[in-house]
């Protein structure tokens, strides 16, 4: 099939819509691992630091092997995100349960940190090589994730190959995608204006008194309310495009 940045951008908008409430509790419960693990190696890191002799040695290094364990349940909530955006692409509802699914873990852990070091050593050489570098090997997760790839080398060498065949029309088509998320900030920015406008005017109508306070406060929870639900917006649509993108790369071949 050949590749067409619109047809990948229409079907993954649409898939968005259908799929937007169901990508919630996947976002939730990956924040709440993220955010929980974090605290625990925040907290006994910090009990760490203000406690002395042997017990505080031992809490500097439960806090260290949680801040690995933290960023290691990172990565795997990453890397579930991911696995759920390519079942979405195929037709599939989002799950928590992807989340969990540890398969693959190594490989892309692996795979992701040959890919940072690249590009940063491209970044420091001339810039332009590591932008290169990012963009040719960005899909890398997806061939492990698909199958295509049974390894870090070659998931990362099968995103080279894929975007490679079709390599203008995915420039066009990742130009757009990447002015996505600003986009949609731009215009929450923008509800945000208008919405501290009207609680400024309301709070300013009623001279600064409870009833104005209480009209302000209200204005300014629907507009972070609305920021939020963008920005999932913009990042389930992102990824959901991302990996309908890899599968319409693929070659006729291997479809």
């Amino acid at each position: 099939m050949a590749f067409s940045a619109h047809e990948v951008l229409e079907e993954s908008w649409n898939l968005s819509k259908r799929n937007y409430w169901a990508w919630w509790p996947v976002i939730i419960v990956a924040a709440l691992v993220i955010g929980i693990s974090q605290i625990l190696a925040g907290l006994f890191t910090g009990w760490g630091s203000s406690v002395d002799g042997f017990f505080g040695a031992l809490l500097a290094v439960i806090g260290a092997i949680l801040s690995i364990i933290a960023a290691l349940l990172s990565i795997q909530m990453a890397l579930g995100i991911l696995k759920n955006s390519y079942a979405v692409s195929g037709g599939e509802r989002p799950s928590v349960s992807r989340l969990f699914e540890v398969r693959h873990f190594w490989w892309f852990l692996f795979a992701s940190l040959i890919f940072g070091v690249m590009v940063i050593i491209g970044l420091f050489a001339l810039v332009v090589p590591g932008l290169i570098i990012a963009f040719m090997l960005g899909l890398f997760a997806y061939a492990l994730i698909g199958g295509q790839a049974n390894n870090g080398f070659s998931a990362l060498a099968t995103s080279w190959d894929r975007i490679s065949s079709n390599f203008w029309k995915y420039l066009g088509f990742r130009i757009v995608l990447t002015g996505v998320i600003p986009a949609l900030l731009i215009a929450g920015v923008f509800v945000i204006g208008l919405l501290g406008g009207g609680a400024f005017l309301g709070f300013d109508a009623l001279n600064g008194n409870a009833a104005g306070g209480i009209i302000a406060a209200i204005l300014g929870f629907v507009a972070v309310i609305i920021m939020v639900l963008l920005y999932v917006w913009a990042v389930t649509f992102t990824v959901v495009a991302d990996a309908l993108a890899y599968r319409r790369l693929a070659p006729d071949w291997a479809e």
